[in-house]
């Protein structure tokens, strides 16, 4: 923050703040501010870090700054570790395996990234975040040396999944794998769990009918979307599209 590009880090970190602390469709933001004497004893505090990065061009020039706040996902001393924490994981030769496919029987590729994934659903446990080494210096150069707060006196509680914690990964793949089983109507393919298929019967108009003809292969990778369809006309149509 003492640097050449330090107003352009502070933009970074504000952008990251304004997301993070905008109201969702439940009325919550993602993180929550809570003065530390108010927050229970023996509750679950972790560490958070601010990790800045920098994009690049295509023409290889330097690009956007970018801040993420991310949790530490270490566990303290004798605390559990959340059953079912981990989540599935895209098998290498799935990847390669719908490709060949793709490439053999000319199906239509698209490759998609799921904008502030992790955000789109809640922790299933209550937990709080101190404010990651470095802020005071953030809030001095924002504030021109008039600090607001001082944050060593706040927790943070954590209201929507961040980047780092042991169970956001899951929690996403759960949101995501639910929306495309019951809303789109695909199935869990017995290649892998991240692996979702759609057949469809154009005479039985049924999804599910006996000997469907195969229309639409999905992947999850954490927080991409690798999708492979005969057609590329198609979309998906759900209630709970957003």
């Amino acid at each position: 923050m003492r640097g050449p590009d330090a107003d352009e880090w502070v933009k970074a970190a504000d952008d990251e703040r304004h997301d993070l602390g905008a109201k969702f469709a439940d009325g919550k933001p993602a993180l929550e501010r809570a003065p530390r004497d108010a927050v229970p004893g023996g509750a679950i505090v972790r560490r958070s870090v601010g990790v800045c990065a920098e994009k690049r061009a295509t023409n290889g020039k330097r690009g956007k700054k970018k801040f993420r706040w991310v949790c530490d996902g270490s566990r303290s001393a004798g605390e559990p570790q959340p059953a079912g924490a981990s989540s599935p994981t895209c098998a290498a030769s799935t990847v390669l395996l719908c490709l060949a496919l793709g490439c053999a029987y000319d199906w239509h590729i698209v490759q998609k990234d799921i904008t502030k994934a992790y955000l789109l659903a809640a922790p299933t446990r209550t937990y709080y975040v101190r404010y990651p080494p470095g802020f005071c210096a953030y809030l001095e150069r924002k504030h021109d040396g008039d600090i607001p707060f001082n944050p060593s006196e706040y927790y943070l509680r954590v209201r929507k999944n961040l980047y780092g914690d042991e169970e956001s990964g899951r929690i996403l793949f759960d949101l995501i794998a639910a929306f495309l089983v019951r809303d789109l109507h695909m199935r869990h393919s017995p290649v892998g769990r991240c692996m979702f298929v759609l057949a469809f019967d154009d005479a039985a108009g049924s999804h599910i009918a006996a000997g469907a003809r195969l229309t639409v292969v999905v992947l999850l990778y954490v927080d991409d979307i690798l999708k492979f369809s005969v057609t590329a006309r198609w979309r998906p149509r759900s209630r709970a599209q957003s």
